[in-house]
């Protein structure tokens, strides 16, 4: 994580950083997908009932239990990242509630945005299904099992595994950065990248070994990010990123 001198050394940190990081993504992965799939079972159900606008309704129902899930294991990821980057310097440091404190700013700065994104791609499915439906001239019960094939089943896990990768890995990186500026010093930043070519984007690519002030964000695609995954950034640069922040002191 620190002064890294080498590509082999710096690949090395981020293989285990990615390590620590893909248990928080899969119990992240797994209840989300399970939430998404329930909601689109009982949207569907709602439909032969009651029409469209009972379908997108029940949409509001999964805000809560969504956003529940998804701050904590954001809480949870940032915390222990922290914890992390502050262990390693000093192995005798323990958890310190400051970073708790920390994730609930960082969960309240981006946190809400990300549960209205959520709902309101559903509802976009939702509707696009049904207009389809209607265009094609399909029943009811047609449309109902439509709804299950585009929105249910592997498309809410597959989503599921999207959400939960960008987000953990985005509080993964805030939580080591929140860390490094707990400890009032200069410090300067390196961006990773994952160096996967056909995988990497080109333009993650050629950010490898970016290395700018602790404060100062990356520039990266024309966008500064203050690390990979900044919630900040667009689609484009960060959904599914694997690139991580190494630090030089």
């Amino acid at each position: 994580m620190f002064n890294l001198p080498n590509d082999k050394a710096k690949q090395r940190f981020q293989a285990a950083f990615l390590r620590i990081e893909l248990p928080y993504e899969k119990a992240l992965s797994h209840v989300l997908g399970h939430q998404l799939d329930q909601l689109a079972h009982q949207a569907a159900r709602v439909y032969e009932q009651d029409g469209l606008n009972a379908a997108l309704a029940i949409v509001a129902q999964y805000e809560e239990p969504i956003r529940i899930r998804l701050f904590q294991a954001l809480s949870d990821t940032y915390s222990r990242f922290a914890d992390e980057a502050l262990s390693t310097l000093d192995p005798t440091i323990s958890r310190n509630a400051r970073f708790t404190l920390a994730a609930q700013r960082y969960i309240r700065s981006h946190g809400a945005g990300k549960i209205k994104a959520i709902s309101e791609t559903t509802r976009q499915a939702i509707r696009h299904v049904v207009g389809q439906a209607i265009t094609e001239g399909l029943s009811v019960p047609e449309t109902q099992r439509r709804i299950l094939e585009k929105t249910g089943g592997q498309i809410a896990r597959k989503r599921a595994r999207t959400i939960a990768q960008t987000e953990v890995h985005a509080a993964a990186n805030a939580g080591s950065q929140a860390a490094m500026d707990s400890l009032n010093r200069p410090y300067q930043k390196e961006w990773i990248s994952a160096l996967q070519p056909g995988r990497t984007r080109p333009w993650h690519l050629a950010a490898h070994g970016q290395v700018v002030d602790g404060n100062a964000p990356f520039l990266v695609d024309g966008e500064h990010l203050q690390y990979p995954g900044d919630p900040l950034g667009s689609a484009r640069n960060i959904i599914n990123c694997r690139c991580v922040n190494a630090y030089l002191l």
